[in-house]
């Protein structure tokens, strides 16, 4: 455990000497956020019933952190550096049980928090850092067969961000599966693992009909008329540019964020190949759970994120 030091005074040390880029995005969280903590309610413009945020629970908690600090920016970098600090610790603690390492853990947590792309979005004033945990939380306890955790706290992914919920619906699938050969008999036992989860959703949309009337954040809903046909040339098209930007990401660079030579260009290849093989002649059947939610997401994510990357073309 005390090897998890190391990435995390890394990333305390990063903060102190780069410089964080609030991204234009983060204002319109920080402008509802504010409006919130002064009492005109969770709007972008006071007296415009509109539903904005697309994450409430990241304005919920940047309201309430802005009432103790007096600035919403500052809400917005204290908050930011606690998930940040949060997710690495998590993302230590998965790869050391899954691997049985604790230098793996701590490599893990380097490779994550010294990748400029990650440097760069996790500290732009959004939710990633606490949609980030969220997932790596899902992970864990799946991976210790905490089914109901972990379908809370995917839920709760829906509340950070709406493409969260594919999230939840990779946990409440891979809970199925995992009981399959006992869910005739122990029905009751899933159902009791899905219930909290579904609820916790439910509210979500129960949330955004009791105060806007509509279930669904208006980005989300105009994102959704605007999606190419599944399969399209353009969806295809859009989904390869997504998957090079994936490889982008993990070598870190971007075109969207960021741009230059790093190392992870000759580091992070071979570190996964390792990583994978390593985990495959071990049998660590712990990594089952990680690595389906992983594929869930960037499948999800490059179908979701299509639509807007036809609209940049």
């Amino acid at each position: 455990m005390a090897l998890y030091a190391v990435p995390l005074v890394t990333l305390f040390a990063l903060r102190l000497l780069l410089p964080a880029t609030i991204c234009d995005d983060a204002y319109i969280s920080f402008k509802v956020a504010d409006n919130l903590a002064s009492g005109f309610g969770m709007v972008f413009n006071p007296h415009e019933h509109i539903y904005v945020s697309t994450s409430p629970l990241w304005v919920l908690l940047l309201a309430a952190a802005r009432l103790l600090t007096g600035d919403v920016v500052i809400a917005a970098k204290v908050l930011g550096l606690i998930f940040e600090a949060l997710l690495t610790m998590s993302l230590c603690y998965l790869t050391h049980k899954t691997t049985e390492s604790a230098k793996s853990g701590m490599f893990a947590g380097l490779f994550l928090i010294t990748n400029p792309v990650y440097t760069l979005t996790s500290f732009s004033g959004m939710e990633l850092p606490l949609f980030l945990l969220a997932i790596t939380a899902t992970g864990i306890f799946l991976a210790q067969h905490r089914y109901a955790a972990a379908i809370l706290i995917s839920a709760t992914c829906v509340w950070i961000r709406f493409d969260g919920i594919t999230s939840f619906a990779a946990a409440c699938a891979y809970t199925i599966w995992n009981q399959r050969q006992s869910i005739r008999s122990q029905w009751p036992t899933v159902a009791r693992q899905l219930l909290p989860g579904v609820f916790l959703l439910l509210s979500y949309v129960a949330f955004g009909f009791m105060f806007f009337e509509t279930a669904l954040p208006m980005s989300v809903q105009r994102k959704a008329l605007t999606a190419p046909r599944l399969l399209s040339p353009e969806w295809i098209g859009g989904a390869i540019a997504i998957a090079k930007e994936f490889i982008n990401a993990i070598l870190g660079r971007s075109w969207f964020w960021y741009y230059c030579k790093t190392p992870f260009l000759i580091s992070a290849i071979p570190l996964c190949c390792i990583g994978t093989a390593f985990l495959v002649s071990k049998k660590r059947t712990t990594a089952n759970a990680l690595l389906f939610l992983t594929t869930v997401l960037v499948a999800a994510f490059r179908s979701c994120t299509t639509i807007n990357q036809s609209k940049w073309h």
